[in-house]
């Protein structure tokens, strides 16, 4: 594996490949489509790059990461670290705990609430377990290309500058500097103390769908959620990896449910507020493949409005994202590759869309 964090390529074709999330044989079908082999060789000199969050929530996260590797360590692919590989690696306990992270993690408890909200899922063997930790910790962060940029989640010059000035080849090394970074700025804040009483106060609560914080809370949890808010806020927008993996986060207007969870920070669409000067490729952000408003919040068209999954974003149409899904249907794929070369993104179901930066 190449060891940088930040790669500069060749001009070689590259294919990108948004989030995978544990569907294999989707992105079986996407590599077939492209002309890859099994070991993500191709016979035209093609380079797989996948965007992260190989895992998650799908059927099969154990066999991507199998998959990934060998393409990674036989077919000459590149995978930047996702959020949901940083949660692998990460001591933080509460990305341990995040829905979806059952099948590494999980209990017999935590698997079978996972197999109720996702579906059925593949858990790791103790052998892969290692393997997967080590890959996760050497992933590069983002990918110069002369078509094209790629990280997973933001383009965050300043953020991508912290990462060069740790100077290490260790994720577990860069997420460590990223974390006591915003513990720094946590006691700056004063904060240090009363934010981690708040989290753990709220953790259980946030999880149970009817706490419903956005219809009212006790004076107690107010209280709490003064002290949590900031916190958060803090923790997220200076914490550099996190910036680069979930991108920024703002206080939202109204708790949310999102993702089995009461979320009281709302996603930014950088590419608007911080636009990128070259097109830029990036997963995370759950586009719907086909716009179904969603009540009481509905994060794609806050974030999408009515575009298309194919038209490009922010000014001057330099950003794609190309993390795709069903609305309401977890179990339902829909993988897609971006081919800059081509000028086309192409889902593993063989629709093929025309997209263009500018």
């Amino acid at each position: 594996m190449e060891r940088s964090k930040i790669l500069r390529l060749g001009p070689e074709p590259i294919d990108v490949v948004g989030d995978v999330h544990g569907h294999l044989d989707p992105l079986r079908q996407l590599m077939r489509l492209m002309g890859y082999d099994a070991a993500g060789r191709h016979p035209e000199g093609r380079r797989l790059l996948f965007v992260g969050d190989l895992c998650d929530r799908g059927p099969d996260s154990p066999g991507v990461f199998e998959l990934v590797m060998r393409a990674v360590e036989d077919g000459g692919a590149l995978c930047l670290l996702g959020n949901h590989e940083q949660a692998l690696i990460d001591p933080d306990e509460n990305e341990r705990q995040k829905a979806g992270n059952a099948w590494f993690f999980g209990n017999e408890a935590r698997c079978r609430k996972d197999e109720q909200d996702f579906g059925p899922f593949r858990r790791v063997r103790g052998d892969q377990r290692e393997r997967i930790e080590a890959f996760c910790d050497g992933l590069p962060i983002a990918v110069e290309h002369p078509d094209v940029q790629v990280v997973h989640a933001c383009w965050d010059p300043a953020s991508l500058e912290f990462v060069r000035s740790v100077g290490s080849t260790s994720n577990r090394e860069i997420i460590a500097a990223s974390n006591a970074r915003a513990v720094h700025k946590l006691e700056e804040a004063g904060l240090e103390a009363r934010f981690p009483v708040a989290k753990a106060a709220l953790e259980d609560r946030r999880r149970m769908r009817d706490w419903a914080p956005d219809h009212g809370v006790t004076v107690e949890e107010q209280l709490l959620i003064d002290d949590l808010v900031p916190g958060e806020h803090i923790e997220q927008r200076e914490n550099p990896i996190r910036v680069l993996t979930s991108g920024p986060e703002w206080p939202a207007r109204s708790p949310m449910w999102l993702g089995k969870k009461w979320r009281f920070l709302e996603r930014l669409a950088w590419w608007q507020s911080h636009p990128v000067d070259r097109p830029t490729v990036f997963g995370h952000y759950w586009r719907q493949r086909e716009h179904l408003a969603m009540k009481p919040y509905d994060e794609h068209a806050r974030l999408f409005d009515e575009t298309g999954p194919g038209e490009w974003l922010g000014p001057g149409r330099l950003a794609l994202c190309i993390d795709y899904r069903w609305p309401g249907d977890w179990s339902r794929a829909s993988l897609a590759a971006y081919r800059p070369d081509l000028a086309e993104l192409l889902f593993w179901d063989g629709e093929r869309v025309a997209s263009r930066w500018g």
